[in-house]
């Protein structure tokens, strides 16, 4: 039982991608947190009953008639619950159970406050979780009538209950037996904790859980902009930015230098096996290239089949040999069309050099040029512009 409960804390964690879950399921995430927050309350009526020395600090009149509608709350809750679950996937429960769930809640907190006092520690925090989870969890048109529906309904309590005598005002604590200060009274105290601590844990948790998974998802989204679906190295865009700091940046010990790669034939591969092997010879042809590299050095997909290395600070005949290794390493590798059979795609490769006055795009320029001598001379071989 304990080792499923940690798979499914685990789960909960690491894996499962709450801001990705349905209107239904985040309602069922709040209405278990609510669950919770009512067991405690329940508990801690029922060991009051049970302890008679404690019960001169409450008024039992309260007590009593709060523990029942407190219990009615639980398993309507729990039936609550069941509907959503059986409804999960229908259109009409993602845009009207949200909303009933807030009206619940709401109202449910706003008689907590009424009955157990308006400056109770543990209601304020039960309160504010709520509001927490709702801001992170919904959509701002659900917030803004949670706080409309929330505020109307305690202004309606203040003025109707409280102002006009319609409604006793009755702390569940009996202040005058716990004395003052308050702190004092451990009994009191201890059921401040008791009503605090655990839900103010469990919203933490959950909020932070939810921040995490946040952050990874703006991590992935960022990366994705950044990175080609295909390959996984750099996309054009990303490739753009770099010229342009390139353009901005103090000149280094050695102009740096643009290869410019392009597949030879890979039109003819395409046709001949399917677009699908065309793109496991890019993907190969990307990863072998980032083992040829240096950290330093960044590689990006510039086009359709045509790759860019920007190399800085590095003496040009350096550049060269890495051109020529990675020319020699695509041509030798191995591409398994099917079990019985193989084929080789070999690149041209075009090297241009960096100038004085000189912009990045015109040195791209340049390296397209030697790209196209390196095609014009017969292909597999590097250009040097």
């Amino acid at each position: 039982m304990s080792k499923s409960l940690l798979g499914y804390v685990r789960w909960f964690v690491f894996d499962s991608k709450i801001l990705n879950w349905s209107q239904v399921n985040k309602c069922i995430l709040v209405l278990v947190f609510y669950l919770f927050i009512r067991a405690l309350w329940i508990s801690w009526k029922g060991f009051t009953l049970l302890t008679p020395e404690v019960q001169q600090f409450v008024n039992l009149e309260t007590l009593y008639f709060h523990l029942n509608i407190e219990i009615v709350e639980f398993f309507f809750t729990l039936v609550v619950i069941f509907i959503l679950l059986i409804n999960r996937e229908k259109e009409w429960a993602q845009h009207f159970f949200p909303y009933f769930c807030a009206v619940l809640l709401i109202s449910s907190m706003v008689f907590d406050w009424y009955s157990s006092g308006l400056l109770e520690a543990g209601i304020v925090i039960n309160a504010m979780s709520f509001i927490y989870l709702l801001i992170v969890l919904f959509d701002r048109k659900m917030l803004i009538f949670t706080l409309t529906y929330g505020i109307a309904v305690f202004i309606y309590f203040l003025s109707s209950g409280l102002v006009n005598g319609q409604v006793q005002f009755k702390p569940l604590f009996d202040i005058d037996q716990i004395g003052y200060p308050n702190f004092k009274n451990s009994f009191w105290l201890g059921s401040t904790i008791y009503f605090s601590a655990p839900p103010f844990l469990l919203g933490v948790f959950i909020l932070n859980t939810i921040l995490k998974q946040w952050s990874a998802r703006e991590s992935y989204v960022t990366q994705l902009s950044r990175k080609d679906g295909l390959t996984s190295i750099y996309n054009r865009r990303m490739l753009n930015e770099f010229l342009l700091q390139l353009d901005e940046t103090e000149a280094c010990d050695y102009p740096y230098a643009i290869l410019l790669i392009d597949l030879d034939h890979f039109k003819s591969v395409n046709d001949t096996y399917g677009h699908l092997m065309g793109d496991r010879i890019l993907v190969s042809s990307a990863n072998t290239l980032k083992q040829i590299i240096r950290r330093s050095d960044v590689l990006g997909r510039y086009g359709g089949e045509e790759f860019l290395i920007i190399i800085e600070n590095t003496h040009p005949y350096e550049v060269q040999r890495l051109a020529e290794r990675c020319r020699s390493a695509l041509a030798s590798h191995r591409h398994a069309v099917d079990p019985m059979k193989s084929i080789f795609v070999t690149c041209s490769i075009g090297v241009a050099f960096s100038h004085a006055s000189q912009s990045s795009l015109q040195v791209v320029n340049e390296a397209d040029q030697a790209l196209y001598e390196a095609k014009t001379r017969g292909r597999n071989q590097v250009s040097i512009a």
